[in-house]
């Protein structure tokens, strides 16, 4: 959060250096992801939901004719719920991360078309997306035929570029990338309502033959803190 904090303030101030030609605004809202995985041998795939919240700073440029470009840097937290596919012998202690959160900063680039209506305005957007892997945590379970007996978090450091997750295949690169869809409102000056969903085509795997892929849904609430088209 620090780390997102000191981007924020930054680059506060310098687009309100430049607010007669942009429109300004601040988003929070949910973000539900999931992990689309595929390991050598088929022991682990993402299939759970990860429930958690995204925020960021939106930035309008407009290109004229209702089209515009648009991007929101955003601390958001991806991952999923990891299900371990493989048969557990019995009578052994077994390690088994079964949730990963991963920690970005995340900047779309959207050319975004509006449609006027009477009480504001139809956005309607597609770009690509880089997120830049701050940091993370799994949660570790300790089975012991098939119960859990113990359990605890870990932390997933990029601070090597990459951060292993113990009891998978899986070896997480800091850097995701994808594509990014957008429809929302804006509400006349002051209220925007969007719906987001990013697609990860970067494998932030690092294992030769492993396939993991983030994948995003959103919803979110904005503030407009100023506008150059009203």
């Amino acid at each position: 959060m620090k780390k997102f904090t000191l981007v924020l303030l930054p680059a506060i101030l310098f687009c309100y250096s430049l607010k007669a030609q942009w429109s300004l605004g601040l988003r929070v809202g949910y973000a539900g992801s999931s992990l689309h995985t595929e390991t050598v041998g088929n022991k682990t795939q993402g299939d759970g939901r990860l429930d958690s919240y995204q925020m960021g700073l939106m930035l309008d440029v407009p290109l004229g004719n209702n089209m515009y470009i648009q991007s929101t840097l955003s601390y958001i937290t991806k991952g999923g719920q990891l299900e371990q596919l493989s048969a557990k012998p019995s009578g052994v202690y077994l390690p088994e991360a079964n949730e990963v959160k991963l920690r970005y900063l995340e900047l779309p680039v959207l050319f975004v078309y509006k449609v006027p209506l009477g009480f504001g305005k139809l956005t309607v957007g597609a770009g690509p997306y880089a997120g830049y892997g701050l940091d993370g945590k799994y949660n570790l379970a300790i089975r012991y035929n098939g119960s859990v007996v113990q359990s605890s978090t870990q932390d997933i450091s990029f601070s090597g570029g990459r951060s292993g997750i113990m009891s998978t295949d899986l070896l997480v690169k800091r850097w995701d990338a994808g594509a990014y869809f957008q429809l929302g409102l804006e509400l006349n000056k002051l209220v925007t309502l969007h719906a987001n969903y990013s697609y990860g085509l970067v494998d932030i795997d690092a294992i030769k033959g492993n396939v993991l892929k983030n994948r995003t849904l959103g919803i979110t609430l904005g503030v407009l803190l100023s506008r150059e088209d009203y």
